[in-house]
């Protein structure tokens, strides 16, 4: 069975996000393994710009070890966050800014790709209104962030004015679609 790896960045059990995430595991259960890595509930400790990864390959923090081999190790990465401010809740873009490692890898020890294995990846996107600009924000980070870890992100599946109350099931067509193409 393949495994997925997914990065949480909501607190809420019973929010919007959640209920997309969980939507979309049931409907891939049968092809994935998945874990969840909530941001929220076990968060990691901010950059500090130390400089430490551009000499190591690794973080002067610990809490990032787990997060580092399920990338390394997983066929599928799922990223389901919330919009907060146009962009990723602070404790999910605490775990980007870690991916530094990464970028110090590739750029400064010359490691390409710095995660050998590659991933295809499905951004799973809440928010209160329409905006559009916060979708083309977040994929254009995680674009870059992508292009430093090894994956791509091959679909996106957004539930957007979730301040209305939507109903969740109006993404299975749309989840039905993803899955074919992973």
């Amino acid at each position: 069975m393949k495994k997925a790896f997914v990065l949480l960045g909501s607190y809420n059990d019973d929010g919007y996000t959640k209920k997309a995430l969980n939507l979309f595991m049931d409907k891939a259960k049968k092809d994935y393994e998945f874990e969840v890595f909530n941001a929220f509930k076990t968060p990691v400790k901010p950059c500090i710009g130390c400089k430490n990864c551009e000499k190591n390959s690794f973080c002067i923090y610990d809490d990032f070890e787990h997060i580092d081999n399920a990338l390394k190790t997983s066929d599928l990465l799922i990223v389901a966050t919330p919009v907060y401010n146009l962009s990723f809740p602070a404790p999910l873009k605490a775990v980007f800014d870690r991916m530094q490692i990464y970028f110090n890898d590739r750029f400064t020890r010359n490691i390409k790709p710095p995660i050998s294995k590659h991933k295809k990846s499905v951004l799973i996107l809440t928010c209160g209104s329409d905006e559009k600009t916060a979708s083309n924000i977040i994929t254009t980070q995680l674009n870059m962030i992508f292009t430093i870890i090894n994956a791509t992100l091959t679909n996106t599946l957004i539930l957007s004015h979730t301040d209305n109350n939507p109903d969740i099931n109006t993404l299975i067509p749309k989840i039905d679609l993803i899955l074919k193409d992973l």
